[in-house]
């Protein structure tokens, strides 16, 4: 079945299986506002899902039911939790984008949507700079403190992120996998270059292109 017939399946499955794990102990109010709540999120959240997966390698791709069921309960937790739409449309494209591996597409989309979804939108445009300057590199980054000048550069003329604070959003990227420390420059002291998992990552997402469509699609949205 087609992904993009089989997501909001699901989704649908996902809701109504909320719905009766809350009503519970919830006063008649409290469970309508609760539900309200949860169908708001879910609804958009399966929208951006689908939107990516029409644009993804996936939409008519062969994957197993149980899959996809591991894969949208992972995103739509990530919706109802709050998680932001820049960041929900992030784990969309991922799953949109992943190599058809039956087994690389559940496991590796949950490892990576812990490392997306709790991420800042500065430091998504922030990744989203490194991933663009190491493609002139073809990931191959010397380590002489450059790459990451040029990283400061973009951010501060493009996105108006001064240098203090690019240091302080790449160091919480660390915590991402994505970004990883260059200590022991001289008269730099250190500097940030992309890991070995962004360039594993950039073969199923462009950051970029991912913020461009969610700028598109909520242009006075800030996160």
């Amino acid at each position: 079945m087609r992904l993009t017939d089989l997501i909001p399946a699901l989704v649908g499955d996902y809701l109504t299986y909320l719905s009766f794990g809350v009503s519970g102990g919830a006063t008649s109010a409290g469970t309508f506002a609760l539900n309200k709540l949860l169908d708001a999120r879910v609804t958009r959240a399966r929208d951006i899902l689908i939107e990516e997966l029409k644009l993804g390698s996936k939409q008519s791709a062969d994957i197993a039911p149980e899959d996809a069921a591991a894969v949208t309960m992972r995103y739509m937790r990530a919706a109802i939790e709050g998680t932001a739409r820049l960041n929900l449309r992030l784990l969309a494209a991922v799953a949109a984008g992943q190599p058809a591996s039956p087994s690389f597409y559940p496991d590796e989309f949950l490892a990576i949507a812990d490392s997306l979804a709790s991420l800042r939108r500065e430091e998504v445009i922030l990744l989203g700079v490194i991933q663009r300057q190491a493609r002139k590199f073809d990931f191959k980054i010397p380590n002489d403190g450059n790459f990451w000048l040029a990283c400061l550069a973009i951010l501060h003329n493009e996105h108006g992120i001064s240098r203090d604070d690019a240091d302080g959003y790449a160091a919480s990227c660390l915590r991402s996998g994505f970004v990883t420390n260059l200590g022991g420059l001289y008269g730099m002291g250190h500097a940030y270059m992309p890991s070995a998992r962004m360039k594993s990552f950039d073969k199923i997402m462009d950051v970029e292109g991912v913020m461009q469509r969610h700028t598109r699609a909520e242009p006075s949205a800030g996160s």
